[in-house]
This record gives C-alpha cells, sequence and structure tokens, in this order.
C-alpha cells in the first residue's frame, strides 16, 4: 500500500490486526531524505541536532543476541551503561 499522507489512511487498514506497510509515509520526513543521499548524510543531519548533552546509552557484546538483561550469574548486567553526546554516539 502506497500512502502521501496520514489522512489518506483508510480505517479498515488503521484497525487491522494484522501487520501493514505504508509505504511512502514519511518519505518526505527531512532524516528520510538525508538516509536516501547516503549514510554520511543521515549521520550528518543527525549531527546537527548535537546540543552537548550527555545521553545515557547501553552497549552490549553480540554474544547477548541483542537481550539485555542480567549477567549469568544475576550479580549485575550483561551491558554496560555509558553516557555520550549524540554526536559520539
Amino acid at each position: 500500500m502506497s500512502v502521501e499522507a496520514p489522512g489518506a489512511i483508510p480505517a479498515d487498514v488503521l484497525q487491522s490486526t494484522q501487520p501493514v506497510l505504508l509505504r511512502g509515509l514519511v518519505s518526505h520526513w527531512p532524516l528520510v531524505q538525508a538516509a536516501r543521499r547516503s549514510d554520511a548524510a543521515f549521520c550528518d543531519y543527525l549531527r546537527g541536532f548535537d546540543a552537548g548533552q550527555r545521553l545515557m546509552t547501553w552497549r552490549g557484546l553480540p554474544t547477548i543476541g541483542g537481550r539485555f538483561f542480567y549477567n549469568d550469574d544475576f550479580s549485575g548486567f550483561n551491558f554496560a551503561r555509558e553516557g555520550h553526546t549524540l554526536g559520539a554516539v
């Protein structure tokens, strides 16, 4: 399904219990436009919002398979909490 504006989404689609792909819905967003140009343009766009404030990030090894949880003996966590600026991330 191709949709150009949120108001164009039919009610039966909005009420569906099945996954729906709304192709083109946010194609006009500046971030999407930058990403279409290149990965570097995408990153540069995001860096433009860096106000120098530190963000809390979680970093885990590939071995956790994306599952942030306790470590094996429950004495801590299987990830590290770190603070970085948006530009650094």
